[in-house]
């Protein structure tokens, strides 16, 4: 039997496994949205334990476990997810995960090049797809289904966390770089790995530095999925108006 790659973003196989993290999501919303909590936590949590899983194989399976920390943006995802699922009063925690979804959905789109030559069977192939498909797919679904609500007071504090942590995994792994001599590039501090990184790089050339570049791009997603509470805001006033001149 042949093996099947994950292949380039123009190859059939790439493009349904775009189609189907998707697919999933929008199954999950339906399925999801009417749902007692109960139902929802027992559902959800154990796909939230996936990336939890792939942290465990990639410090197993590497050859060098400096190479391998848990010291990236999915990481930290992965971590949370399982709480986020578990917790009752999730504003604070899903607003934070918003930008780690996003991430994480942002790792599978603009994969590096080695991913493409991963067999559908591999344990690499396994242990990164399918755990960034979910740490994607849960906070989304708590957006949607509406146990989580996107509000703009939350913004400072999930940049401030993500810069926090952004800050440590970079001393963290340009201390490990250091030391042993290391190719080590934990949240990418070291240096971009995809187009996106690559236009804040051009900007500006620095290590560390750069990626204060993209970080605005977390607030501009914040934004744009703060709008139904823009919206509802706008009605309450509205309405309160209202009531005020009937009086």
């Amino acid at each position: 039997m042949n093996a099947i790659y994950w292949g380039e973003p123009s190859s059939i196989t790439y493009i349904i496994s775009m189609v189907v993290v998707f697919a999933v999501l929008i199954g999950f919303i339906f399925l999801l949205r009417n749902k007692s909590e109960k139902f929802i936590k027992i559902f959800l949590f154990p796909f939230s334990l996936l990336g939890i899983a792939a942290i465990i194989y990639n410090l197993v399976a590497c050859e060098n476990i400096y190479r391998n920390l848990p010291l990236n943006f999915c990481s930290y995802t992965a971590v949370l997810c399982p709480i986020l699922v578990l917790m009752n009063k999730r504003n604070v925690l899903g607003n934070y995960l918003l930008a780690g979804s996003i991430g994480a959905l942002v790792a599978l789109v603009l994969r590096e090049s080695d991913c493409y030559e991963w067999s559908l069977l591999d344990g690499d192939f396994i242990f990164y797809y399918y755990p960034h498909m979910f740490e994607f797919i849960i906070p989304q679904v708590f957006i949607f289904i509406k146990k989580v609500e996107i509000k703009p007071i939350y913004m400072p504090f999930a940049l401030v966390i993500t810069i926090i942590l952004y800050t440590i995994s970079y001393s963290i792994g340009h201390y490990i770089n250091l030391k042993y001599d290391l190719n080590t590039n934990y949240f990418f501090g070291e240096g971009p790995n995809n187009p996106v990184l690559e236009v804040c790089w051009k900007i500006l050339p620095l290590k560390y530095w750069y990626m204060f570049l993209c970080f605005p791009l977390f607030l501009i997603v914040n934004v744009l999925y703060s709008i139904p509470y823009f919206i509802k805001k706008s009605k309450e006033r509205k309405n309160k108006r209202l009531q005020l001149q009937t009086q």
